[in-house]
């Protein structure tokens, strides 16, 4: 093996040190051997030291101190998962406690060559395996603190947002429900924008059927509603893109609309979620997050792609801040999401998604 190993041996007799010894160098490259001839002498060293620890060859009787049974239970306090090789005598075994311990390995003495190699082997195999679990556990702790700050961010979003459309907040901070009222609200509120604004400017009356009718030619795999978010956003920003000292987050909202159902459909469509599965702009990015690298092993580039869409994500949650969201933002955005004046599937995420629908 090329990985660096240090197994403990704790036994009291010269004779198992010597072999044990002389056996695990044999089979075993890189590997630093620890002898120790009490427990009591195993457990001072194991409170001290710092290294990473492999495995333990545990005799069960001592003539001097306590046993090796008695032993495991301090061991256990110090270290719950270091894998442990417990030699038993056929006498000596009546006050053994731990079988149900899965990192202990009990064996008979005397022990083959044949069977310790064996039993250590098995027992670095279930060291790994519990290594890789740990380090999964530790991942979705942190997975999981990120989506709590994400959607304590998003309802906090959501809450301000409501406030600056007039609307009543109601349970929008506790029930899920509330998320369906919200965004109904949302989309109320821009069609109003939408209707003032076609009366605001007359003259430019047909610039909002235009616009559809452009992006209905261009996005043609697009559902309605996405096409409806996203012309209502580009014609709001349109009629405001001279104007600096005002909120533009109405228009980001309805950009990012569209962008959370087109990509809930492309997912959808690469087997990533389920067809009837309900989603946020959040949700599918922490998808993407997810299944990385199937998705770039189908586009060499997706990384970046991913990127963009993760940018997306946290200019959209500028939303929620009192500041609000300026004429750099959007622009920021549109560069990332798409162009009304060019077509261009690796630039802009809407093209790409149009393409790869």
């Amino acid at each position: 093996m090329n990985e660096n190993l240090c197994i403990y041996i704790v036994d009291d007799e010269d004779v198992i040190h010597d072999s044990l010894s002389a056996f695990i160098r044999r089979h075993y490259e890189n590997v630093e051997i620890v002898s120790f001839y009490t427990v009591k002498e195993f457990l001072r060293f194991l409170k001290q030291e710092g290294k990473k620890r492999n495995l333990i060859i545990l005799d069960h009787h001592f003539d001097i101190g306590i046993s090796g049974s008695e032993g495991v239970a301090k061991i256990r306090e110090l270290d719950a998962n270091i894998p442990i090789i417990f030699l038993t005598g056929v006498s000596d075994d009546s006050d053994i406690t731990y079988e149900k311990d899965v990192n202990i390995d009990f064996k008979s003495k005397p022990i083959s060559e044949i069977e310790l190699k064996r039993a250590i082997q098995d027992c670095l195999e279930k060291r790994d395996k519990f290594v890789e679990l740990q380090n999964r556990v530790i991942h979705l702790e942190h997975e999981v603190e990120s989506l709590m700050v994400e959607n304590k961010n998003a309802r906090k979003w959501a809450y301000e947002a409501l406030i600056k459309v007039g609307a009543e907040t109601g349970g929008i901070a506790g029930d899920p429900a509330e998320w369906v009222s919200f965004q109904n609200k949302i989309l109320d509120y821009i069609e109003t924008l939408e209707q003032n604004e076609v009366i605001n400017f007359a003259q430019n009356g047909n610039r909002l059927n235009c616009i559809v009718s452009l992006l209905q030619n261009r996005y043609g795999q697009f559902d309605e509603k996405s096409i409806k978010f996203l012309a209502t956003g580009e014609f709001l920003f349109e009629n405001h893109k001279d104007v600096y000292d005002m909120d533009f987050s109405p228009m980001l909202i309805a950009y990012s609309k569209c962008f959370e159902n087109v990509l809930a459909n492309y997912l959808k469509a690469k087997g990533i979620l389920e067809e009837k599965e309900n989603v946020t702009l959040g949700d599918c990015i922490y998808k993407i997050k997810e299944n990385l690298s199937y998705l770039k092993g189908l586009k060499e580039n997706f990384t970046k792609k991913y990127k963009k869409m993760h940018a997306f994500l946290e200019l959209r949650n500028k939303a929620a801040h009192q500041s609000g969201v300026s004429k750099d933002d959007i622009e920021q955005a549109k560069s990332w999401l798409f162009n009304l004046k060019e077509v261009n599937k690796d630039q802009y995420l809407l093209d790409f998604i149009q393409y790869e629908l």
